[in-house]
């Protein structure tokens, strides 16, 4: 019997068209984004999702990126970097999922470049 519970990606990996054991962080076709990464975002991991990603909103004053944030088993995590070396979580709000699983992270924008970054690890 396959443990659902403690490995709650294994269902999404078998109607995946994956083994129940499938290496999350490996990126079976090559498109950049891991197993799990796909899995937090809810996407289909054969297709080429690369161009699917979430991306950045400028507003007047935060910038901000919406993304699948529902999925069992993951915990997600926003931080901010001006110099894409150093990245923080200080400032960034999450909002909790709405009804469809989506969510939006933020941040204040600065008069120095702001970069946005999900992290997706498994619980």
């Amino acid at each position: 019997m396959i443990d659902t519970v403690n490995n709650p990606a294994t269902e999404w990996l078998l109607e995946s068209n994956f083994t129940h054991d499938a290496d999350l962080s490996k990126d079976m076709n090559g498109d950049g984004v891991s197993l799990l990464m796909a899995y937090a975002l809810n996407m289909d991991p054969n297709e080429r999702l690369t161009n699917r990603l979430p991306t950045l909103k400028m507003n007047s004053d935060t910038v901000s990126m919406e993304f699948y944030g529902d999925s069992a088993g993951v915990t997600y995590q926003v931080k901010t970097s001006q110099d894409l070396k150093t990245w923080v979580t200080d400032n960034v709000t999450i909002s909790t999922p709405d009804s469809n699983g989506a969510r939006t992270a933020s941040a204040p924008r600065n008069d120095t470049c702001l970069f946005l970054r999900l992290e997706v690890v498994q619980e």
